[in-house]
């Protein structure tokens, strides 16, 4: 079972109102979750709140013209559930199964007081993560992308998009952000978005984000 108090312990101590703004891999993330939302919600509006804020919670502040529900820390937006109304859109954001697995091994090598070979084997296999130490991340489960779709579809939403954030950015944001020209730039973010929905990249580069509408009628 889930140790809330050692998640809630992880979450004292680990900036994650800065996240977003703190390298640039989390630069990349924020960026490209706006452009999303921006593309999906066309009715979205930047209020002064969500331009002076930082990270998700500016996101949050923007979403007004639309019944809209957010969730962009990994939780698959389970919790939402019952507040969508028909026809509300829902945005959740999850780390897929590979990508995490893989991204175990690092802390494998690093941090062997958190992951052990045992650790390793069972996220690969089941897609659960459960922290050895107090040090660290926590816990976790990763599922794979048709894992979210099915359980959205179970819950009565249409699948609007299914994306890997980041797509080929991911782990290569240092080099991105080095392009000072801005058309090059925007070109790069562009051949991001026009690939971000190849099932390769979404299991194997970091966050995606599944959106989808409450279904107007009843699912059978």
């Amino acid at each position: 079972m889930t140790d809330f108090e050692k998640v809630k312990n992880y979450y004292r101590h680990f900036d994650e109102k800065n996240r977003l703004q703190n390298d640039n891999s989390g630069k990349l993330e924020f960026l490209m979750t706006m452009r999303i939302l921006e593309k999906k919600l066309p009715h979205l509006q930047k209020t002064e709140e969500a331009e002076g804020a930082d990270g998700a919670e500016g996101v949050e502040g923007a979403v007004l013209n639309e019944v809209s529900i957010l969730d962009l820390g990994g939780g698959a937006g389970a919790y939402s559930f019952p507040l969508a109304k028909k026809g509300g859109k829902i945005f959740a954001s999850f780390i897929p199964h590979l990508s995490s697995s893989i991204s175990l091994v690092q802390r494998f090598c690093w941090s062997p007081d958190q992951v052990d070979i045992n650790t390793l084997e069972e996220c690969f296999e089941s897609g659960r993560f459960r922290n050895l130490s107090d040090k660290g991340f926590q816990e976790g489960f990763y599922p794979a992308s048709e894992e979210i779709e099915n359980l959205f579809s179970a819950n009565g939403f249409e699948k609007i998009l299914l994306r890997s954030i980041r797509g080929f950015g991911y782990e290569k944001e240092d080099v991105i952000f080095k392009f000072k020209n801005k058309n090059v730039f925007s070109k790069i973010l562009d051949l991001i978005d026009s690939t971000a929905e190849e099932k390769s990249i979404i299991e194997m580069c970091g966050h995606a984000m599944y959106v989808g509408r409450k279904s107007v009628l009843p699912v059978i």
